[in-house]
This record gives structure tokens, C-alpha cells and sequence, in this order.
């Protein structure tokens, strides 16, 4: 019996070795893994590993919380920092959105931060934004908040000048308030209310209010009686400061060889001795036949002829340039030589630019605006921008430009404009006068500020006459120590009780 189960023991597992050795064609075979090494061990379910203890964000404690829980903390902390904030500034305030200065915190950044800390450990979150975006929000603030100077018109009753004295003011410093903004968002806290205070100006930032040296111009304009054109212009700013009659349009005497040295350099590449000879005396000594002599060289043409012609391609650079009324169709002293020749010059119109209108002739011509703009393109050319690169780059660079001011600043007329300024100070200028018409355009350099001035005066005169040169000179003189005072006002502790 014992035999007989064994047997059949024996045959239900050869039975099934059997089956377990026969696989069906239709059942395809999977891939087996490699068998494990014997040191190998099954990957292990990762496991919420809590916050190590004492670990801090600001001042909310971290330690011991599950990952979950340190992001749900995490999420109400950067919630805390990213809402709104008001920066004031004496009677001023003003609420800042996040989204103005792009502000953001990295929570995912943060949270491995903090799971990664090692006991006591205590994190502070730095948030990400727009330096730039706070910087222009700061400015304009800057300019809601600023208390101007006070300001007081000093004038001189046997001629006509004025000049300001100045005391008081207060800005915001902006560089200063970007700093307190930002040493607040380094500290991890919230902003609420960040107050910023105004800073006395300094004698450097103390000017007049715009308003006053516009008012100021137009009480001296008035006091002339007949036409005066002024224009002045911020070179550091990049702003106009005032005008009177600014686009009036005047005779441009000698004004206009500002226009024949550019000219000159847009047409040589360099200048030969007779050539430099020639600028010096034009510039210096407002040498009318060197002028002529510079027209005739820019066009390759010699003579009265090639100065007209190199006179006609000055006007249309000038043209090109913007400067529609600033023009020269002719020759100096160059009466004569067309009447005998019959030649057809070209002509402006009878009245050009705004009233009131002088009597300025229809061939050379200007305007206390555009004049000014021949300078400020001539400055910007000499920092090495500007439409002067832009249109004429193949023949002019910084250099070049800075090589223009420098021989404007030899001009030896110290009547007029130079009159007005204090011994010593830099003005890159050309001055020009005919028996009705007196002027001055020019850069001033001061330590209160580099400035572009034009300054044009007008009264009829008899035929055959002339205004007295003295009156001219002294008046032009007034309108620069007017301005010159503007940028470089007297600053007192008070300013004097008006009688």
C-alpha cells in the first residue's frame, strides 16, 4: 500500500514538471530582470522626513514640521511678503503693488532650503525684483515730493540785468530710498510702511524754479522794448529751461559761422595751414572773407562764386538737420560781385517763423531756438551721440566735434555774452552784430551746470544808422548774467525782505 501511494506520488510530479515545461505560442515571454546581486536590497519607500529642529524662517518656527506642513507655512510666509506697501514721504504716500516692482518669492527654492537646514538653523527669504521698475517709481515720486527753492530776483535799476539769490529746498534721495527698500526686503519681514525722509538740497541743487528765470526773461525782454529772442537749454537736464520769442526769426550775422566751421568739417577730412588760418580767424575774429574762403574750399570752387555755391550746400546740410530757418544763400560782402554778375540768389520768404517779425532779410537767417540746437547737436556729437554722428558719421566722431567746441571757446569777443559771466568761465560761443541786430549762442560751462544759451536782440534803426554798440553789448550781457544766476544762483541763509 505505502508502495503504491509513493508511485502515485511520484507520477502527480512528474505530471506536473510536465505541464509547467510546456508554454502555449501564444502567450509571448517577458523580459526577466537580472537576478539581484547578493548585496543588493529592494528600493525603499521614501519616507516624509520632518524639519530639523529649531530650524526658523523670519520668525516662525519650522522645526519638527512635515514637508507638507513647512510648505503650507512657507506659502502664508511669501503670501505675508508679497502684498502691497506704502512708502511715505512728509505729506505723501503712496502704495507700491507687488506686481509694480515685479516682486516674487521662489517657495519651491525655499522649501528645500529649509528641509535641507541642519539644526538651529535660521532662514530669511530675499525676494527677487525689478530694481529698475522701483528706481522709476522712486523718481517719480521723487518729483511729487521735491520742495523747491526759494528763490528772490535781485535787478539793477540803471541797466538792464538781474540776477537770482536762492535759499531753502529738500528732495527725496532716491539712491538712499532704494537702499532702505531693499535692506527692508533683505530682512524677511514684511514691508507695511517704509517712511523716507527728504534731504536739504545742496548749493549745487539749488536753482530757481523754471517759472521764475521764464518770468525774469520776459520782465528783462520787456524792460528792452523792442525784439528779444532768448533760448535756454539743460545740457545735464536735457531739458529747455525758458524762452522768449524763441522762434522769431533773426538776422544771423556772424552767428551763423558756427554753421560755416561745421560745414567745413562735414566737407574736409582735415585742414591744411591756409585752412586752420582761416577757421581761427573766422571763429576768433569773426573774419568775414575767412568765412568765404571756408564756403569756397567745402565745395572745391575758389572764389565769390564757389562761396555761394558752398554757402547753398551749408543751408541744405542745415536743412537736413532740422534747422529750417537757420540758412545762408550767399557770400560775405558779396554785394557787388552778384549785382555785377547778375547772379540769382536763392531766397527765404518775406516773414519766416513766429511773430513778432523783424527786419532780418530773406538771406541769412536764424532763429534763438535753432541756434541752440546747432550747439546742443554739436555737444552731443562731442560725447559721441546724436543725429550730427548719425547723418554725418563718415566725417565727423567725438573728436572732431570736441575740436569745434575748443576752437568756439577762443572766440575773442568778451563784450556781449562773456560779459555777462564770471572771469574765467568756459563759453564755447559765436557772437554777431549788424547795425539793427545784436546776438550771442553758445555753451556755458559752470560749476552749477553746462547750459546752451541764445540770446538775439532787435531794434530798427534809421537807414544809414546804427543802435549804439554799448547799449547792444550791455543788454546781451544782462540776459547772460540773468541765466548764468539761474544755474549758479547767490545762496543766502534767508532771503532779503522785498521793500
Amino acid at each position: 500500500m505505502k508502495r503504491l501511494l509513493r508511485a502515485l506520488t511520484a507520477l502527480v510530479a512528474l505530471a506536473a514538471g510536465a505541464a509547467c515545461s510546456a508554454t502555449p505560442a501564444t502567450v509571448p515571454i517577458a523580459p526577466t530582470r537580472p537576478p539581484a546581486t547578493a548585496t543588493s536590497l529592494p528600493a525603499a519607500t521614501p519616507t516624509a522626513v520632518p524639519v530639523a529642529a529649531e530650524v526658523q524662517l523670519g520668525d516662525i518656527a519650522l522645526g519638527g514640521l512635515t514637508p507638507d506642513a513647512a510648505r503650507a507655512a512657507i506659502e502664508q510666509y511669501a503670501t505675508a511678503l508679497q502684498q502691497p506697501f506704502d512708502v511715505v514721504v512728509g505729506e505723501q504716500r503712496v502704495a507700491i503693488d507687488p506686481d509694480d516692482i515685479a516682486l516674487r518669492i521662489d517657495r519651491t527654492a525655499l522649501l528645500a532650503e529649509v528641509l535641507a537646514a541642519p539644526t538651529a538653523a535660521r532662514i530669511t527669504a530675499t525676494p527677487d525684483y525689478d530694481a529698475e521698475a522701483l528706481g522709476a517709481l522712486l523718481d517719480s515720486l521723487a518729483e511729487d515730493v521735491r520742495v523747491p527753492t526759494s528763490s528772490l530776483l535781485i535787478t539793477a535799476s540803471d541797466v538792464i540785468s538781474a540776477s537770482f539769490v536762492v535759499t531753502g529746498g529738500a528732495r527725496l534721495d532716491v539712491p538712499s530710498a532704494q537702499q532702505t527698500i531693499a535692506e527692508r526686503l533683505a530682512s524677511g519681514m514684511p514691508l507695511g510702511t517704509i517712511e523716507l525722509p527728504l534731504v536739504p538740497l545742496t548749493p549745487a541743487e539749488m536753482h530757481p524754479e523754471p517759472a521764475a528765470l521764464q518770468q525774469a526773461l520776459e520782465t528783462l525782454a520787456a524792460r528792452w522794448g523792442d525784439v528779444a529772442g532768448v533760448y535756454v537749454y539743460d545740457l545735464a537736464g536735457e531739458r529747455e529751461i525758458a524762452a522768449v520769442h524763441a522762434r522769431t526769426v533773426f538776422n544771423a550775422a556772424s552767428t551763423i559761422k558756427t554753421a560755416i566751421m561745421l560745414n567745413a568739417y562735414l566737407s574736409l577730412t582735415s585742414f591744411d595751414d591756409e585752412q586752420d588760418q582761416a577757421m581761427k580767424q573766422m571763429i576768433e575774429q569773426s573774419d568775414n572773407l575767412a568765412a568765404n574762403d571756408l564756403m569756397s574750399w567745402s565745395i572745391n570752387w575758389p572764389g565769390t562764386e564757389g562761396a555761394i555755391k558752398g554757402a547753398n550746400l551749408m543751408s541744405d546740410r542745415l536743412a537736413a538737420l532740422g534747422l529750417e530757418h537757420t540758412y545762408l544763400y550767399t557770400a560775405y560782402e558779396s554785394a557787388d560781385y552778384v549785382r555785377q554778375n547778375r547772379i540769382t540768389l536763392r531766397a527765404g520768404p518775406e516773414q519766416a517763423g513766429d511773430p513778432p517779425y523783424t527786419a532780418n532779410g530773406r538771406y541769412l537767417r536764424t532763429t534763438p531756438y535753432e541756434m541752440a540746437q546747432l550747439y546742443r547737436m554739436l555737444d552731443e556729437c562731442a560725447r559721441g551721440t546724436g543725429v550730427l554722428l548719425e547723418q554725418h558719421g563718415d566725417m565727423l566722431d567725438a573728436a572732431r566735434c570736441r575740436e569745434m567746441l575748443e576752437r568756439l571757446a577762443l572766440n575773442e569777443d568778451d563784450t556781449r555774452m562773456v560779459a555777462g559771466l564770471p572771469p574765467g568761465t568756459v563759453a564755447q560761443h559765436k557772437s554777431g552784430w549788424i547795425d539793427d541786430m545784436h546776438a550771442d549762442a553758445g555753451i556755458v560751462r559752470s560749476p552749477g551746470g553746462d547750459y546752451v544759451v541764445a540770446i538775439y536782440l532787435f531794434r530798427p534803426a534809421a537807414p544809414g544808422t546804427a543802435v549804439a554798440d554799448r547799449v547792444m553789448r550791455e543788454t546781451i550781457a544782462g540776459f547772460s548774467r540773468l541765466v548764468y544766476s539761474y544755474f549758479n544762483p547767490t545762496v543766502v541763509d534767508a532771503l532779503p525782505v522785498e521793500p
